[in-house]
């Protein structure tokens, strides 16, 4: 059912719930797992020079999440590989998704509220409405 499952991951503890279910769902469909952290460029960077160290700053940083990541997942014999792509994350996950044919995309939900969503967006919001293939969201915890 799930042959490939994408995962949206930035190493919060929501993320992190995230990769529970992930990894729970590729252990108990055999599915292959991919985890993806996009990092996304400010628009009102001033010069090239200032989006290549964002983000070769960016990429020293995750690189060392998703390698944890990685770890985790592999305890169970998942098969599973990680990628950094620069770019907004909903539209990174969904354009993924679409191109490789991934059966399952897996995201966190902070949990915003209403004004905090409508002036941030919501990365699951833009996911789960414009992807075209199934998408598990995980939501925070009230306590969290």
């Amino acid at each position: 059912m799930f042959e490939k499952i994408l995962l949206g991951y930035d190493g919060s503890p929501y993320s992190e719930k995230a990769l529970t279910y992930a990894v729970d769902l590729a252990k108990n469909y055999k599915s292959r797992l991919t985890i993806v952290c996009a990092i996304h460029i400010p628009n009102f960077s001033d010069s090239r020079d200032e989006i290549n160290g964002t983000l070769d700053d960016a990429k020293a940083y995750y690189k060392d999440i998703l390698e944890e990541a990685k770890r985790k997942a592999m305890e169970f014999g998942i098969n599973v590989d990680t990628r950094i792509i620069p770019g907004h994350p909903a539209e990174i996950l969904m354009h993924i998704a679409e191109k490789e044919s991934y059966n399952l995309i897996v995201v966190a939900d902070k949990g915003m509220g209403g004004v905090k969503r409508f002036l941030m967006g919501s990365i699951s919001e833009a996911v789960v409405r414009y992807a075209r293939c199934p998408v598990l969201i995980i939501k925070a915890s009230k306590t969290e």
